[in-house]
């Protein structure tokens, strides 16, 4: 007969303020995010629990548990709404991809934030209200700071995929594209 492990659990907001004991992992309820003890830090040290999500041509919410967004088909311009950063994992990357390398001037995907969130980094000079994705297989990542800001961290843009070549001398083109940002 198998036997059954069964951890003390609460909401997050519970698990913030509680002191586990060395090595004891916490699950929060209502967020799927665990936690590990050390026995001496109030809240522990949190894990989100990561996900990819597929999104197939639609405008998106993104949840707390998205660590990759890719876009697997796109026919027009998207829009991926950002949770606010107070309730995404401090520290936590979130990326936007375009997988289908239809993404352009015309089919952008743009990255929206939450509330009065801002978003800096990046190709951004101070702050912003939104990223835009406007070049083939871009992507674009972002970290939490836990309160109410988002750091952009790494863009990637593409003018083509991946080129093949033969045995032959080869030339790489510069990259085409931008990245923008919106105020």
């Amino acid at each position: 007969m198998a036997q059954q492990l069964q951890s003390r659990r609460g909401t997050e907001a519970q698990l913030k303020v509680f002191t586990g004991a060395q090595g004891e992992i916490t699950p929060a309820t209502d967020t799927m995010r665990l936690r590990v003890n050390d026995g001496a830090t109030t809240g522990g040290f949190p894990h989100a629990l990561e996900t990819r999500s597929s999104v197939s041509d639609a405008a998106y919410a993104a949840l707390i548990t998205d660590r990759l967004i890719a876009y697997t088909a796109l026919t027009a311009a998207r829009i991926v709404t950002l949770p606010s950063a107070a309730s995404y994992p401090s520290g936590a990357r979130l990326t936007v991809a375009d997988e289908t390398g239809a993404c352009s001037t015309t089919n952008t995907i743009t990255i929206a934030r939450a509330g009065s969130d801002v978003i800096a980094g990046g190709a951004v000079s101070g702050t912003a209200t939104s990223a835009v994705l406007n070049t083939p297989f871009a992507e674009l990542t972002l970290e939490s700071n836990g309160v109410s800001q988002w750091t952009i961290t790494h863009v990637r843009v593409n003018s083509t995929a991946r080129t093949p070549v033969a045995d032959s001398a080869y030339s790489r083109s510069p990259p085409t594209g931008s990245f923008r940002s919106r105020r």
